[in-house]
């Protein structure tokens, strides 16, 4: 029985380290995409121009979703029913602010769709203070269970640092002490400086005193039986083939920028240009052809491009809009449904990336002494917004009788409670103040003359 255990166990850690070079391999090719180190499409002979050229879509793609989950501000609270900011809101809304929290929030979220998993380290500093760090997800190994890749059990975070000249390799080791479900956590730090191939504990082991360990992750697209995700950046093969056509393309620019003139039968030292520009002295069976570049093949070059181009975007379920001309003529409905694949992907996105930021602020009410909290988020619209129809269509449903005021409030973007209260402070000055008007048959009015 434990033989089989034993080799059971070595099986299932080959899978995993075979497994880890794979995520580690496709994590550079998605920041090696990013940030334009493409592969040259064409050889380059000793000499020769180089014609390879490189159209970052993977830029465009990554950092227009993240402005489309949060190029506005985002934000939480914990208790709907309360109008009023509670104690553990302002506790945990100060730390964020502390941290950055929209910099943050955009740097989490550039490692996830680049690499296919975000992770937030919440650390504790000796003067009292917490900073949430934004791991590097290649540093970042998850150890999940073999019948459930949910249930990550072990957080391993390995780096090398540079000591007065000397590599110094640390492996920061989380895990749960207890049998599954527990809450039970401890930190052991390792070291292996120079060449050493072993790692030597530095200190013992720290207990984690909080039923949430204190590193928290989440998959950036939700990816079955695997604790890791989809990037954003999976279809690469396109974007070669698109860096392929355009760089093709421009070699045959180059090559043929105008017509050539071929020669047959004659040489051309022999020849000799005369009046309007005409050769003379041609032998008899002498002749010349004239190589143009076809516009067709031109057209089709172009159009494999477009096509490559739209499968890229089609693949990251993202309209390109650099070729929709009908932009300024689109009403809201018709946004909508031209950005309808990057809603529902973005939609999914705000449960990924809004449940890792849930489970931070959990952590931290803890931390900070509170009991336990959900954080509701209030989600920004993405999409721009004709203000005269928005308004049109709430005035509408106001007058339907069928949804509230505080709900079409919220419609427009506005929060009610401040709406309300500044409502109350502008009719309190707009309201002129009740003269102390003498009451009639006063002497003192009868007295007083008239004009004065």
């Amino acid at each position: 029985m434990n033989y089989i255990r034993t080799i059971t166990a070595r099986m299932h850690a080959d899978r995993m380290f075979a497994d880890d070079f794979d995520r580690l391999t496709t994590m550079k090719r998605g920041w090696d995409y990013y940030e334009g180190r493409h592969p040259d499409m064409l050889q380059v002979l000793p000499g020769e121009p180089n014609d390879n050229t490189r159209i970052n879509l993977a830029r465009t793609i990554v950092n227009r979703g993240i402005a489309f989950l949060l190029g506005n501000e985002l934000t939480w609270q914990f208790d709907e029913t309360d109008a009023t900011t509670t104690p553990a809101e302002a506790y945990v809304r100060g730390i964020w602010d502390a941290n950055a929290k929209m910099t943050l929030l955009h740097e989490v979220a550039q490692n996830g769709f680049i690499t296919g998993v975000a992770a937030i380290k919440v650390a504790p500093q000796p003067d009292g203070t917490i900073r949430l760090i934004n791991l590097n997800p290649v540093d970042l190994r998850l150890f999940s269970a073999p019948d459930d890749s949910d249930d990550v059990w072990c957080f391993v975070v390995k780096y090398c640092a540079d000591d007065r000249g000397v590599p110094v390799h640390y492996a920061e080791i989380t895990e749960r002490t207890g049998p599954r479900g527990s809450a039970t956590w401890q930190i052991t730090t390792y070291r292996a400086a120079g060449g050493a191939r072993s790692y030597t504990p530095v200190g013992g082991p720290i207990a984690w005193p909080y039923a949430l360990p204190p590193i928290l992750a989440c998959k950036n697209w939700p990816r079955a039986n695997c604790p890791y995700g989809y990037s954003d950046l999976e279809d690469t093969d396109l974007m070669d083939a698109l860096n392929l056509s355009a760089s093709s393309t421009r070699k045959t620019l180059r090559l043929f920028p105008d017509p050539q003139d071929v020669l047959f039968g004659a040489s051309a030292k022999g020849l000799r240009r005369g009046g309007e520009h005409i050769w003379g002295d041609l032998p008899a069976t002498a002749r010349v052809e004239r190589l143009e570049l076809s516009a067709d093949a031109l057209d089709a070059a172009r159009q494999h491009a477009i096509d490559t181009r739209a499968a890229i975007f089609a693949g990251a379920q993202m309209p390109d809009i650099s070729t929709e001309a009908r932009l300024g003529q689109l009403t809201n409905f018709g946004l909508r449904v031209l950005y309808m694949d990057l809603l529902h992907k973005n939609n999914t996105k705000r449960i990924m990336y809004g449940g890792l930021i849930n489970r931070v602020n959990q952590l931290l009410a803890a931390i900070g002494g509170f009991g336990p909290v959900e954080t509701s988020f209030t989600w920004p619209d993405p999409l721009p917004a004709d203000e005269l129809a928005q308004i049109q269509a709430v005035t509408q449903k106001r007058a339907s009788g069928l949804v509230d005021d505080e709900t079409l409030t919220t419609e427009l973007g506005y929060d009610y409670e401040d709406v309300q209260a500044r409502l109350r402070q502008q009719r309190l000055r707009d309201t002129p103040p009740v003269s102390a008007a003498a009451p009639p048959g006063d002497p003192q009015t009868r007295m007083q003359p008239e004009g004065g």
